[in-house]
């Protein structure tokens, strides 16, 4: 499902792996300088050996928590392709190589290993080419069958931390959330996304779909460094609007909410058509739902760019001045859309459930039967979570309340995505009519203008 390269990413935590080293080389120095000269100041109650043993025992501690760190972080690695790979490793020797054994390199019996100390997929960083549930029944499959061959179980009551293997609601929550942070990673960041992001023409939604690039999965190449946005920005848009260049935000957002769909486990489940249809039907009100949330969790009550531009404020500029029929949508859609998020104020948890409730939108219109059947079943099973978590921390009726009021919020991005279809369209046929389409890839142009929730 993604394109990461194993390789690139090994070599961005080795030298992660590296700083880590140079680190603690640097506190090591700082501790034998404050070791030496303490001794200097009391060369009469310590002698010279007395100075090297506790040296030798700072270095030995510092050097082992190094290379210990930097084996573990090869080990994670390691369990994470295995899990992804299409087929397991098999053994020449019947699974009875000794893996301590330096000289030894049977990737079966590594993987035999790393599954018998409790190794759990979702302590690994970065994506699956499976989903969470696949991966949990691939790794007790194997831990049945190490069992069968008369393996003992090293860590036994570490396999199933309860955290995690509780239920697998747990597991859905905590994927979901991983999604969300390494999505919220590429949307803020300083870092320009790939040439290939730029200059794609995304002739179609179909094109969308099959594309093999994805930007979560390549979320760890994005600086955690915020956006900065220039004076010689906001004057540009100021006079020549958001669509005399191509809008990238915009774009990114779309791509972000076509990345995250293909995360979701039923999505490779429906049919191209449904899948075209679904994306074309739900991508406006997840990115009112998208941009909504983000504002809030920054305090906001209007929607702004991961820039801090306010969008309000750029469609009131010397461009876009006089006509009110911009200036009554852009209210709704970018300032109205506000106050209902401000008011429930969605906690990370609840805002994943919901928008996966939203991606499972069974009402959309062209769906067919069976892509209908498997959107509800998905929509039932993501409001029995959300439902279940909520009563769970509040009690039964203040839950079931609380629900109600996130659930809500779903119909109100639908609503307001209806409204930001209406407003595209008027840019795309009056206002803009010279640019939208010129700056905007077609198949972003369909989304946005083709956009009829009911």
């Amino acid at each position: 499902m993604f394109s990461n390269s194993s390789t690139d990413y090994l070599i961005k935590n080795d030298s992660n792996s590296m700083n880590f080293v140079k680190l603690n080389e640097e506190e090591t120095n700082n501790n034998n300088n404050y070791v030496n000269n303490s001794f200097q100041t009391k060369n009469t109650k310590s002698s010279p050996s007395q100075q090297n043993v506790v040296f030798v025992d700072i270095f030995v501690v510092d050097m082992f928590i190094i290379m210990l760190f930097v084996v573990m972080v090869s080990c994670k690695h390691f369990f994470r392709r295995c899990c992804n790979a299409k087929e397991l490793y098999k053994c020449k020797n019947g699974g009875n190589c000794n893996v301590m054994n330096v000289g030894i390199k049977c990737k079966s019996c590594r993987f035999d290993k790393c599954v018998l100390v409790g190794m759990v997929i979702q302590t690994t960083r970065g994506f699956y080419a499976k989903s969470l549930t696949e991966i949990n029944e691939l790794l007790e499959h194997k831990r049945t069958e190490l069992k069968d061959r008369g393996k003992y179980f090293e860590n036994e009551t570490d396999i199933k931390p309860v955290s995690l293997f509780i239920n697998k609601d747990n597991l859905i929550i905590d994927f979901l959330i991983s999604v969300e942070r390494n999505a919220q990673r590429v949307r803020n960041s300083i870092t320009r996304a790939p040439v290939w992001h730029h200059n794609n023409p995304y002739n179609s939604i179909e094109t969308l779909i099959n594309q093999k690039q994805n930007l979560i999965a390549n979320s760890n190449e994005y600086l955690h460094q915020q956006q900065i946005l220039s004076l010689k920005t906001i004057e540009f848009i100021n006079k020549n609007g958001f669509f005399k260049t191509r809008p990238l935000a915009l774009i990114l957002d779309f791509l972000l909410i076509m990345d995250i769909g293909k995360t979701m486990p039923f999505f490779n489940d429906l049919d191209l058509s449904d899948k075209i249809c679904l994306i074309t039907q739900i991508t406006l009100p997840l990115s009112i739902l998208l941009s909504a949330y983000y504002s809030y969790t920054k305090k906001y009550n209007t929607v702004i760019l991961p820039s801090g531009l306010s969008m309000a404020f750029g469609f009131s500029g010397e461009y876009y001045k006089g006509d009110e029929t911009i200036a009554k949508l852009s209210k709704k859609v970018f300032t109205d859309s506000m106050e209902p998020f401000n008011r429930v104020q969605l906690t990370e948890e609840e805002y994943v459930l919901l928008r996966a409730i939203i991606f499972c939108h069974s009402f959309t219109d062209g769906l067919s039967k069976q892509g209908r059947e498997l959107l509800l079943n998905e929509s039932e099973k993501y409001s029995k979570i959300l439902m279940k978590i909520l009563q769970n921390r509040h009690g039964e009726i203040p839950g079931a309340r609380r629900y109600a009021e996130c659930v809500h919020l779903a119909e109100i991005c639908l609503y307001y995505g209806y409204q930001n279809s209406l407003f595209l369209n008027y840019l795309a046929n009056v206002y803009e009519r010279d640019h939208f389409q010129n700056a905007m890839p077609e198949a972003f142009v369909n989304i946005c203008l083709r956009n009829k929730i009911k």
